[in-house]
């Protein structure tokens, strides 16, 4: 008989991501939105700086960590302008829960496969 698949944390943590990520742009106020964002960012950026730094040397991680870190700074801003952009076109409602759904779509996809 074959074991049963169970979803790693980084599944788990993916699903978990989405679904915060849901519900802070459903929610209807900051007041009610803004601990689900913070949820959403602890959940997510701890592992994957984990997962990041796991994969390296210790000798590099300070190295790694600064790319790292640099690569979300400028990503970030990029990315900005182009929400900005899309917003306009689709609102911010469509933009904010886009993400959200799309983190559950690849961490459901992954359960149902079976990955990592």
């Amino acid at each position: 008989m074959r074991a049963r698949w169970r979803p790693t944390p980084t599944v788990s943590r993916y699903l978990l991501q989405g679904a915060f990520w849901t519900v802070f742009a459903l929610g209807h106020s900051w007041a009610l939105a803004t601990p689900w964002l913070l949820a959403m960012r602890m959940v997510i950026i701890a592992w994957d700086t984990t997962l990041l730094l796991d994969t390296m040397p210790a000798r590099l991680h300070s190295r790694v960590y600064s790319l790292h870190t640099a690569t979300y700074g400028i990503v970030g801003r990029a990315s900005l302008a182009i929400t900005a952009l899309v917003m306009a076109w689709a609102g911010p409602r469509a933009v904010a829960v886009g993400p959200g759904i799309g983190s559950i779509l690849v961490g459901g996809t992954w359960w149902v496969r079976g990955r990592h």
